[in-house]
C-alpha cells in the first residue's frame, strides 16, 4: 500500500480515532460546563446568603433603633419627672425665702422699735446703743 492508496478499513480508523478523540474533547467540554454550573449555583447560593444576611441585618437594625427611642424616650421621661420635682423644690424654697425675708424685716422693724424705746427711755446708754449700730443689722 503506497500512500496515496488508503484502504477502506485505514479511513475508518481515521475516522474513528478522529470521533473518538473529538468524543473526548466533548466529555471534557461536558465536564467543564458542569464545574460552571456548579460555580454558578455555589455564586446564586452566595447571592441569596447575603441578601437573607442584609435582610436579617436590616430587621436587627429596624429593633435596635426601636429600642434605642425607646430607652431615649425612658431616659428623657425621667429627666422631665426630675426636673419638675426640682423645679416644685425651688418653687417651695422661693416661697420660704420670700416668707423668710418678709419675717426678717417684720423681727428688724420690733428689735428697732424695742431698741429705741430702750434708748429714749435710758435703759441703754449711748455706748450700747452704739455697739448695736455698729453691728449694722438694722
Amino acid at each position: 500500500m503506497t500512500e496515496n492508496n488508503i484502504t477502506t478499513e485505514d479511513l475508518a480508523r481515521m475516522i474513528q480515532g478522529g470521533f473518538t478523540e473529538t468524543d473526548k474533547n466533548i466529555e471534557g467540554l461536558r465536564k467543564d460546563v458542569s464545574g460552571v454550573k456548579d460555580d454558578i449555583s455555589n455564586i446564586k447560593d452566595d447571592i441569596t446568603g447575603v441578601k437573607d444576611n442584609m435582610v436579617h441585618f436590616e430587621n436587627n437594625m429596624t429593633e435596635m433603633r426601636a429600642e434605642f427611642k425607646k430607652e431615649i424616650q425612658e431616659k428623657f421621661d425621667k429627666i422631665m419627672a426630675n426636673e419638675d420635682k426640682i423645679l416644685k423644690d425651688l418653687e417651695i424654697l422661693m416661697t420660704e425665702k420670700t416668707v423668710g425675708y418678709y419675717q426678717k424685716k417684720k423681727e428688724r422693724e420690733l428689735w428697732q422699735m424695742i431698741i429705741d424705746a430702750l434708748r429714749e427711755h435710758k435703759i441703754l446708754s449711748p455706748e450700747q446703743v452704739e455697739k448695736i449700730n455698729a453691728l449694722e443689722i438694722f
